[in-house]
Formats: C-alpha cells, sequence, structure tokens
C-alpha cells in the first residue's frame, strides 16, 4: 500500500510485520544452499514471535514498536503464511497500529496480501517551491487498508492487482503554503494498480546470488473511492553475488518512481519512505520523479556479528528529462548486523549513513534490500 508501506514514513512501526511478509520460509524452507534442511517429522505446525523492536527514524523520532507474528504453511509445497500484528510509539509523539495477512497456497501459485493500519505522524514538511529550506511542522493522521492478490505466471513471476483505500487528513497548517490549505486538509485515497514480482533469490533474507525486480502501479480514481484521480509507479531492481570472501555478498539496488501531475504531495516519489537513501528524512526530498542507486557490501565478522558498508546517490526532479548532476542526492554509512535468529537467517540491523544534509542512525529488522 503506497500511502503507508511507501509514502508514509509512520508505518514504520509495521516494519517487523512488513519484512516478515516477504516470503517468510518456516523450518525446512530456511536452509540455505548446502546446508540440510530440517526433517519433516520435526517441522512445527506453527511458529510464533513475539519482538520488541527500537525506532530510531530521522523523521518520526525515537520510540519502540511490539510485534506478534503468527508463522504457519497452508499446504507443504507452499512458503509459510502469516498473522501479524504491531502497535508503536516515539517521542515526537508519533503512534501506529496495524493488522496484516499474508497467505501463499495452493503450491505457491497463489499470494495473497491484505492489511489494515491506523497511523499518526508528526514530522517537518518541506515546500521547495517557496524556499528549498523554507519548511513546518505538520502532522498526518491516515488509516485505511489494502489487497493484494498475485498469480504464479511462470516458475520465478508473479503478476496481479492490488487495491488500496485510505482516509488522510492534517489539521491547519501552522505556516502559509499551498500543500496544506489554512483549514487543513481532508483526502479519501482509493487506487487500483497492476504489481508484479520475479524473484530468483537463493534466500528471502540473506540471498548470496541471484536477483529480485518489483513493479507496481497505482490508478486513484472516483470510481475506486478517491477524491483526487492520478497514477503513480515504482520498480526496483536488486542483484546480488558474492564478494572477496566466500561468505562476503555484493548486494546492488536500482529503483524509479514516478507520478503524474496530481498526485497528492504525501503519494509523490519520494526519499525517507524507504531506504532510498538512507541519510534523509521524509518530507524533505520530493517531486513527481525519482531515481536512486545503490551499492553496499555485507560481510560476517565473529559470532552473530556482521557489518556492511554502502554508499548510493539518487534525485528528485518534475520528470525524469529535468533530472541533472547539481541535483544528485549522496548517501554513504556503515552498519551492524546482529543474527537475531539463526533458524530464520534474520538480522537486526543499526545503520549510520550521512546524507547531503545531516547523519543519521537506522535501527530496523532484516536488510535495507
Amino acid at each position: 500500500m503506497r500511502f503507508l508501506c511507501h509514502s508514509l514514513f509512520a508505518i514504520h512501526f509495521l516494519l517487523v510485520a512488513k519484512v516478515f511478509a516477504n516470503d517468510f520460509p518456516v523450518n525446512a524452507d530456511t536452509a540455505l544452499p548446502g546446508e540440510q534442511p530440517v526433517e519433516e517429522a520435526k517441522k512445527k505446525k506453527y511458529n510464533f514471535v513475539f519482538a520488541p523492536i527500537p525506532i530510531v527514524n530521522p523523521t518520526i523520532g525515537n520510540g519502540l514498536a511490539l510485534a506478534g507474528l503468527m508463522l504457519y504453511k497452508l499446504d507443504p509445497k507452499s512458503p509459510a503464511s502469516i498473522t501479524g500484528v504491531a502497535v508503536g510509539y516515539t517521542d515526537t509523539d508519533s503512534w501506529g497500529v496495524g493488522i496484516m495477512q499474508d497467505s501463499k497456497f495452493s503450491e505457491d501459485r497463489w499470494r495473497i496480501k491484505a492489511g489494515v493500519a491506523l497511523a499518526l505522524a508528526k514530522y517537518e514538511l518541506y515546500v521547495a517551491d517557496i524556499d528549498p529550506d523554507f519548511h513546518f511542522s505538520t502532522e498526518q493522521e491516515m488509516g485505511g487498508g489494502m489487497a493484494q492478490v498475485l498469480r504464479r505466471v511462470t516458475s520465478r513471476l508473479y503478476a496481479g492487482l492490488r487495491y488500496q483505500r485510505a482516509r488522510v487528513e492534517f489539521p491547519a497548517p501552522e505556516a502559509a503554503q499551498d500543500l496544506v490549505p489554512e483549514d487543513g486538509l481532508n483526502l479519501d485515497i482509493g487506487g487500483l494498480g497492476i504489481v508484479a514480482e520475479w524473484d530468483s533469490r537463493d534466500h528471502n533474507f540473506q540471498p548470496k546470488a541471484g536477483s529480485y525486480l518489483t513493479f507496481r502501479s497505482n490508478f486513484a480514481r472516483e470510481d475506486f473511492g478517491s477524491d483526487s484521480e492520478y497514477d503513480t509507479y515504482a520498480m526496483a531492481f536488486n542483484y546480488f553475488r558474492g564478494g572477496f570472501r566466500d561468505a562476503d555478498v555484493l548486494a546492488m539496488r536500482l529503483s524509479l518512481c514516478a507520478a503524474s501531475d496530481e498526485t497528492p504531495f504525501f503519494e509523490r516519489c519520494q526519499f525517507g519512505s524507504s531506504h532510498d537513501l538512507r541519510g534523509y528524512p521524509v518530507g524533505r526530498y520530493y517531486d513527481d520523479a525519482m531515481y536512486s542507486a545503490q551499492i553496499e557490501y555485507r560481510a560476517p565478522l565473529w559470532w552473530r556479528l556482521g557489518a556492511v558498508a554502502f554508499v548510493g546517490a539518487g534525485s528528485v526532479a518534475r520528470d525524469f528529462g529535468d533530472f541533472g548532476s547539481e541535483d544528485t542526492l549522496s548517501s554513504a554509512g556503515v552498519g551492524l548486523r546482529v543474527l537475531a535468529s539463526k533458524e530464520q537467517r534474520l538480522n537486526v540491523s543499526i545503520d549510520y549513513a550521512v546524507g547531503r544534509d545531516e547523519s543519521t542512525f537506522y535501527v530496523y529488522i532484516g536488510e535495507a534490500f
């Protein structure tokens, strides 16, 4: 759901559920290439995960999220299905709560996701049309849900549809500008789009080889429950290969985003709503077109510890023809990885990133991409 998972950073509270939704494997499916899977007789019918997760975010502040997940298989030849709930709060008085369901069945021919969430995000919103440094404090209330259905087309390719519906509200602003009217802003968002995934990774959480391509579109129309009509598109390509040592990984990512002219500002392409690029808060750099490219080197160190180093660059503009070298934003940093689950090969990540304007820490579950 773009308004929650991409454009609206408050869904950081659902980070745990969002990460686990990416084909979370149970027991036998978690074996890395060359490792022996768990015997069929030793499989558990259900796995339960309860975790407190620190929130360290340059936009919404610092706090804590609590997540509970139930993992189970609907049939032996499908990846795990997941039911999850998460709630969180930060020191900026931002908060969020959500429920998600990710079902995979019929020998993984069908993948269905659905979720609902409520959140309040307090942050600084910049208005570049007035001045690059002009900004004001705002708060964004949101509530809504999404449903996505994917059907396997080939052994690696899934395609389907995604529907989202939400209510987004902003109070009367403290500063005059065009984004939020003086009486505040209340919008209904509703859209239907085509989505697709192509996945050849050798592991979902710690891939050492392969690639992962995602495409997502959204067409907001009055017939779908939207107050305004606009289109958004997002595509990302991740590639993984070995590093200097057998256990090292070189990971690369290219992402693109485009939005039509009538797209609300909170649905436009922007840095900070995901980890493209790290080092930039939401509300600072956004427009109708965006690109970013990243390279990250991942190296195990000792015991459950590992380290990463990353660099990246990207930009936002009115359209792809307006990109120029003077608009390029850079990002670089290092990170620590702690293997939280040996069975699931899942890390807790702590990153320090330096962007154009500031530096910041991130704490999250899984890898940046």
